[in-house]
């Protein structure tokens, strides 16, 4: 007894519900959502590094600044003026160079 291909389908329903796609239909679905959340994670996290790198450029530009308003206003002297510049560019280049570093190993 033969039965034909659409009185197949029409009794059995589609045919990845018959076990026939063995589940390969969730598999996919979880390599693409894994995909997508890594890589917004990625996004985040190159976004958060520039972020902070941003914040420590400009609380060393305002340490700067406070020290030439100082020496504008005349309240350091040249010398004075000279020595916390660069005890500033010190610690920017020490910053730079070993940022997990903590201060009691520097």
């Amino acid at each position: 007894m033969m039965i034909t291909l659409q009185q197949a389908a029409s009794t059995q329903g589609s045919w990845h519900r018959q076990g026939m796609f063995f589940g390969m239909h969730w598999v996919w679905w979880g390599i693409w959502i894994g995909t997508a959340v890594v890589l917004l994670w990625a996004i985040w996290r190159m976004r958060s590094d520039r972020v902070e790198a941003h914040r420590d450029a400009v609380r060393r530009l305002s340490a700067e600044e406070v020290l030439r308003h100082r020496f504008a206003n005349g309240e350091i002297s040249e010398e004075e003026y000279a020595a916390r510049l660069r005890v500033l560019a010190e610690d920017a280049h020490v910053e730079t160079a070993a940022p997990g570093v903590a201060e009691s190993e520097r």
